[in-house]
């Protein structure tokens, strides 16, 4: 499943280095949500995103800010952070310093 529509991002360290916020911002009533987060490297999480639900989706632009902790096996800062879609598609990339 592909993302349709405008999707704008951002990411910001909650309480380095333990916790980050990022927020999506799409269709409210089709919000983008985690299914998956790993440690790729001691320096890289990779975080997958997939639709809420398979229906119409409206065509408005609001923010979804999800917290998450920083996964074992991740421990250096600044640490990176790859978004991917259902598919595994980059569909963003972070540097938290």
């Amino acid at each position: 499943m592909r993302f349709s529509g405008p999707l704008q991002r951002a990411s910001t360290w909650m309480e380095k280095p333990r916790r980050f916020g990022v927020t999506l911002w799409g269709s409210s009533s089709c919000p983008a949500v985690p299914a998956r987060m790993d440690a790729t490297a001691r320096d890289r999480v990779s975080i997958s995103f997939e639709q809420a639900a398979e229906k119409a989706c409206t065509a408005d632009l609001a923010p979804m800010t999800y917290e998450f902790t920083v996964p074992a096996g991740a421990d250096a800062v600044p640490l990176t952070l790859i978004l991917v879609d259902g598919q595994g598609v980059t569909m963003h990339t972070f540097v938290l310093e």
